[in-house]
């Protein structure tokens, strides 16, 4: 009896530690464009700095991407090893960050134009030729 009671603990811990662990995901599609469209902003950024070039361990740095969107590096790997049997599908996911960079640049480009309308010198309405002295 002791005996059973003592494989029945042993088998209850396996179970529990087996249960607990968290088995790798599958990142959806529309997370999966957005993962990749941070990514290639980081690896632009990463290598327009010439020191960043140099100490940059990129699987780290993309882990915090992971993170942000609640995965791990196992399941970006997991997704990526799904996804790319499909070109079809893949095509789509690479296309949509595509679309997702370039909504992002444009929404740049907007403040930008806004920042420089404000800071640029005011120049007084003579000289802008809105007002004639003459009259």
């Amino acid at each position: 009896m002791r005996r059973l009671f003592s494989y029945l603990i042993v088998l209850l811990c396996l179970l529990v530690t087996v249960s607990c662990h968290r088995k790798d995901r599958v990142i959806p599609r529309d997370k999966m464009a957005r993962i990749y469209a941070e990514i290639f902003l980081l690896d632009e950024q990463i290598d327009n700095q010439r020191q960043w070039r140099r100490m940059a361990d990129t699987s780290k740095v993309y882990e915090a991407v992971f993170e942000k969107y609640g995965y791990t590096a196992e399941d970006y790997r997991r997704s990526q090893e799904k996804y790319i049997l499909d070109a079809d599908r893949y095509t789509r996911i690479l296309k949509k960050s595509v679309k997702i960079l370039e909504k992002e640049n444009a929404s740049l480009k907007e403040e930008k134009e806004v920042v420089f309308h404000f800071l640029s010198p005011v120049k007084p309405a003579a000289e802008a030729g809105k007002i004639s002295l003459a009259e």
